[in-house]
């Protein structure tokens, strides 16, 4: 069993210094305390705002290749490529409509066929903001479209999310993680987690979003229930100097409940940087999991 230790989720910062080769003596070190470097805040043309702002080209398969040190289209036209492939990757599109404006502007989808296609549809600037605002205010005033959150769309975009992270899972060179963001903003207030799963054989048929509730305490009771089933799961903050001081209450919870030990060991791990680039984690050891080689996805080097 071994242990990740979360140490930065950069793509350049001064602690890639320390992948340089190092003097023999300290390939000999212990191996559970191997540093790994990867992302786990990507967002592709499969959340509704990166696609409306301008990534219509960059999808969930091309953050793994990226993130694999393969050459891949940016939005703007021109070819990017990492000089150091990543150990590990989730990535976290927005729960909340994920894949629908791609969908509904990809002629012959399933989605582009429905009536609501029509109005996701973004032809040239002045459709920015109206369809953003359109899903936008949707979730933050509790009145989803009930077209883009059935099983039979919603299901199929998360069945495709799970696929392509096995896909590109590479069991003892890079990791993938079944991953999304639970886009919580109540009154304004930023409350988001990257939600992430052990296990991808066990995730569940739906990810729970901020329209099914946007209190936390509410996707930690979701969460309890999934690691009953025995999916293993945890939940990282980010972006909680936009919570007004709500992402981390010591003293109550959002519904005015005491906090208990139960509750704080639900938060072991959150963002102190979230400026592309160079997100870092802090936390109890800021560590994810403990891993054996009979799981999926597997760790660099098991």
């Amino acid at each position: 069993m071994r242990k990740l230790h979360v140490v930065s989720a950069v793509l350049c910062s001064a602690g890639l210094w320390s992948l340089g080769s190092p003097p023999a003596h300290a390939q000999k070190t212990n191996p559970d305390r191997d540093a790994y470097f990867g992302d786990t805040h990507v967002h592709t043309s499969w959340s509704f705002d990166a696609y409306v702002f301008g990534n219509t080209l960059a999808g969930p398969e091309e953050a793994y290749k990226y993130a694999l040190g393969q050459p891949v289209r940016h939005p703007g036209g021109y070819m990017v490529k990492l000089k150091r492939p990543l150990d590990f990757e989730g990535v976290t599109d927005h729960s909340e409509y994920v894949g629908a404006i791609v969908q509904a502007n990809t002629p012959g989808s399933s989605i582009s066929k429905l009536p609501i296609a029509e109005k996701l549809k973004v032809s040239g600037p002045a459709d920015v903001q109206r369809v953003y605002l359109f899903l936008g205010e949707s979730i933050i005033k509790n009145e989803p479209i009930k077209e883009l959150i059935s099983p039979e769309v919603a299901g199929t975009v998360w069945k495709e999310m799970v696929r392509i992270a096995d896909k590109y899972n590479q069991p003892g060179k890079f990791t993938t993680f079944v991953a999304y963001e639970w886009t919580s903003t109540p009154d304004n207030r930023n409350m988001h987690r990257n939600v992430f799963f052990k296990d991808s054989r066990k995730v569940p048929e739906l990810p729970f979003t901020s329209i099914d509730s946007d209190r936390p305490e509410d996707l930690w009771t979701w969460m309890d229930g999934q690691r009953r089933a025995g999916n293993e799961v945890l939940a990282i903050s980010h972006n909680a100097n936009l919570s007004d001081g709500r992402m981390y209450p010591t003293e109550v919870d959002s519904k005015g409940r005491p906090i208990d030990a139960a509750r704080h060991a639900l938060r072991p791990i959150g963002s102190s940087s979230d400026v592309g680039g160079t997100l870092n984690h802090f936390g109890p050891e800021a560590v994810m999991w403990k891993q054996s080689s009979s799981l999926t996805p597997n760790l660099p080097g098991r």
